[in-house]
């Protein structure tokens, strides 16, 4: 339902702003929208440089990493958090990249602390599984 076409169904009650139906039926739509990504399949066709992919032989293997290529580490990032979930996305952003504290991120995904914490270490798990595979795709 877009906002225009459920006017009709707003009732004006009051100490209810209209503001808070607007920002309710907002919120729903983007669950819809996350909703539908987790269905939709994650498949990401490597279009990586042949740096990243020397990233990428050192991340899953045990070569060593390329030294002063920042921009092929940066690709290969992008690359494999292209291929997890939204909600695994934004935890490994929220806490491994931008390094918020816990509480933010509890707060931020309306979780609480252990819960973040499990589902930080499955998405990092995810994460590594991705790598592995997103190897083995390549030529």
């Amino acid at each position: 339902m877009t906002i225009f076409a459920g006017l009709g169904r707003y009732d004006a009650r009051p100490g209810v702003p209209f503001a808070a139906w607007l920002a309710r039926v907002a919120a729903n739509r983007c669950r819809d929208a996350l909703r539908a990504e987790a269905r939709r399949p994650r498949t990401v066709a490597l279009d990586a440089s042949p740096a990243a992919g020397e990233w990428l032989d050192a991340l899953v293997g045990a070569a060593a990493p390329p030294v002063g290529d920042a921009l092929a580490a940066r690709e290969l990032v992008e690359l494999l958090l292209a291929r997890l979930t939204a909600r695994d996305r934004a935890l490994i952003v929220l806490l491994d990249l931008d390094e918020r504290p816990l509480a933010e991120v509890a707060a931020t995904l309306g979780l609480n602390r252990i819960a973040i914490r499990v589902a930080a270490m499955r998405a990092r798990a995810r994460l590594r599984a991705a790598a592995k595979r997103l190897r083995d795709e390549r030529p």
